[in-house]
């Protein structure tokens, strides 16, 4: 076990303990381009101590996907302190993933067998923390291995996405419900999302937030005057359908999609674009006709919380055509029907239409923090069944 450092700042006669969180993560790591909520929320404990941003479930097999770390490949299985975070890759030659139903056995020895091995750094990280945040995913299956090393840590379950919509494997789902009661609370982006945890885990509706300052100051507009333009950005569940309909529907409109993944064939006026830091997509979100998120495939409508690129078009005041599933009410959406043009047509014309949104109240990263380490403070976390 490795001592704690503390800092030298008092309060009367009581010295401040730094002290030491683990962010734990299947899909993100704090160095990738694409943020995320956990790198908002480690951007803000690294204020309050240290923070281990631990990444897991990347291999060889990861190459043949869609992935935010494949720029870290190099950097794996090795921490680098980036920004004030601690970072660790752990790069393996495989790791375990979903099996179709009849090799469920293999699956659940493939994940049990991991569940039981992490590198050393990572634990002695973890040795060492005051509070463990687990990411819905693969993290799931080692809280045992957690709560082994380190009896006095509080592990917080972080329910970025419901495990059914995410195609999480069996054995992850499993190893959630045996393992209940080793989580001391459960932080949920969606009352909605309360449906996806089992029984007996204290669970508190923690919206996103967003990081103001970032919106603050925005270049000027990239688009023609008086031109038509509507924006997508991130790749999340991307519905490239929706843009070959958009696109011939509306071909004085220029749709400008960023961040998707997708390559295939389109319409001329669709056009798409790689991944781009955060701060370069603002100028086409700000100055845009209006936004999409043009969600396909395993849409839930928990989204209508926590899509945070709806809440950013929401922020900036922009009309946004989603799903009719995700469009809540009085968000400024409009919504449409997966695949149908006739209801795509009717969103988009709609969008046009509209004047600028105004803005919901939206928390900060650090008011999400304050809330996520200390839930029971605050009377807006309860979730009403």
């Amino acid at each position: 076990m490795h001592q704690e450092s503390t800092l030298s700042e008092e309060r009367g006669p009581e010295t401040i303990r730094r002290r030491s969180f683990v962010i734990i993560s299947g899909y993100h790591d704090y160095r990738s381009e694409r943020r995320a909520n956990l790198h908002f929320i480690a951007d803000e404990l690294k204020k309050r101590g240290e923070v281990s941003f631990l990444s897991i479930r990347y291999s060889l097999l990861s190459r043949y996907r869609d992935d935010p770390r494949h720029k870290l490949w190099h950097l794996a299985n090795r921490f680098e302190e980036v920004g004030g975070v601690r970072c660790y890759l752990w790069r393996t030659p495989v790791h375990p993933f979903r099996l179709p139903t009849p090799l469920a056995p293999i699956e659940r020895v493939s994940f049990s067998l991991f569940s039981k091995y992490l590198p050393k750094p990572m634990c002695e990280a973890l040795e060492r923390a005051d509070v463990v945040f687990v990411e819905s995913g693969m993290s799931i299956i080692y809280a045992p291995m957690i709560k082994r090393m380190n009896p006095k840590a509080s592990i917080i379950y972080m329910a970025s996405d419901s495990l059914s919509a995410i195609r999480q494997a069996g054995a992850i789902k499993d190893a959630f419900e045996a393992n209940a009661s080793l989580f001391d609370s459960a932080r949920l982006p969606s009352p909605l999302l309360a449906r996806d945890l089992p029984p007996g885990i204290r669970c508190y509706y923690i919206p996103h937030g967003i990081d103001k300052a970032r919106f603050e100051k925005i270049e000027p507009s990239p688009y023609t005057p008086r031109s038509l333009n509507a924006v997508s950005v991130g790749s999340m569940l991307f519905d490239p359908s929706f843009f070959e309909a958009a696109g011939s529907l509306f071909p004085s409109v220029t749709f400008h999609v960023i961040g998707s993944g997708y390559s295939g064939a389109a319409p001329p006026n669709v056009r798409y674009y790689s991944e781009m830091p955060f701060k370069m997509t603002l100028p086409y979100l700000k100055h845009c006709s209006f936004a999409v998120a043009a969600y396909g495939q395993g849409i839930d409508s928990y989204l209508t919380h926590t899509s945070m690129k709806l809440m950013q078009y929401n922020y900036l005041g922009i009309p946004a055509v989603c799903p009719q599933a995700v469009v809540g009410a009085d968000m400024g959406r409009f919504g449409y029907r997966v695949g149908d043009r006739g209801s795509i047509r009717s969103a988009i014309e709609k969008a046009l239409a509209s004047p600028r949104i105004s803005p919901h109240r939206y928390l900060s990263w650090e008011e999400v923090t304050d809330r996520l380490l200390r839930p029971e403070e605050y009377e807006d976390t309860a979730i009403i069944s």
